[in-house]
């Protein structure tokens, strides 16, 4: 479990990452990129879909393999089309070390299928982070029912560690992609963590390839220069509160998936979490 700070309020914690974007302002030498995970329990690792079913450490030539038996009867069943290359084309391309710096395959057909995927609730070892701390801290509170506290993991891609052969490798893949519409609602980006091992590229946890909690005894906001992801705590017992401040700014799970099933949660929130009796 990565080291964490724990802060006092939502408040507390807005007010640490404003400070953070501020210094990074300041600094040209650093990109000003920031995502946002979500945690609706502190205790949770960073775990992708495909972790979840035990696929987590899969080397990624037999996970695509296994995408691609998928393909034929999704595309039956939607109005979709993805050109990606053949298994067996494919397969000998990842046991290069340059596949997952170079590859533009990777960051077109291959990465819009797996982000439908990911969406459509097919494990992938994609692991959804946002743009907006505001979409961060919503589903984090949302979830956030019988828990002491949730977590927020903010990761700047500038400090992000790259790796090598036989080291850990995170890889982030950026906003643009076709893909569906809630990716683009929810302000969504997506890392992978790898490791090039035995010649070839497996899938690897991310808490393996992120340089969590080496360096977080720090006060007043003040970020390690070097900083790679920071993970804060923050007590569950604001969920309502900051609930309903979110929902002032129109953020809820309607606004987010704009699904019927997203606006009955919403409703649900709203006249059974939030509004007075």
């Amino acid at each position: 479990m990565a080291n964490s700070v724990k802060v006092s309020s939502w408040d507390d914690f807005m007010g640490r990452v404003e400070k953070l974007r501020t210094k990074l302002a300041d600094n040209t030498q650093v990109a000003q990129r920031l995502l946002y995970r979500w945690q609706a329990d502190a205790n949770w690792s960073l775990s992708t879909t495909l972790d979840r079913v035990g696929g987590g450490s899969m080397r990624f030539r037999d996970y695509y393999r296994e995408i691609c038996l998928a393909q034929f009867q999704i595309e039956s069943f939607t109005s979709n089309k993805w050109n990606i290359p053949d298994y067996p084309d494919l397969s000998g391309m990842t046991q290069k070390y340059d596949f997952f710096h170079t590859n533009k395959e990777l960051h077109s057909s291959i990465y819009s299928y797996m982000t439908h995927l990911r969406h459509h609730g097919f494990p992938t070892p994609l692991l959804d982070w946002s743009r907006s701390l505001y979409v961060a801290s919503y589903f984090a509170f949302a979830a956030a029912r019988s828990v002491q506290e949730i977590s927020i993991y903010v990761l700047s891609e500038a400090n992000m560690h790259c790796g090598g052969s036989g080291t850990p490798c995170l890889k982030a893949f950026g906003p643009y992609v076709q893909t569906h519409k809630r990716h683009f609602m929810q302000q969504c980006e997506y890392t992978m963590s790898m490791i090039y091992t035995d010649n070839d590229w497996q899938m690897t946890p991310h808490e393996h390839a992120v340089n969590v909690g080496d360096t977080l005894e720090f006060e007043d906001a003040e970020f390690p220069d070097n900083f790679a992801v920071c993970k804060f705590d923050l007590p569950a017992s604001e969920r309502k509160d900051v609930l309903r401040r979110l929902e002032e700014h129109n953020v809820n799970a309607f606004t987010l998936f704009g699904s019927e099933e997203s606006l009955m949660e919403t409703l649900a929130i709203r006249q059974f979490d939030l509004e007075a009796r």
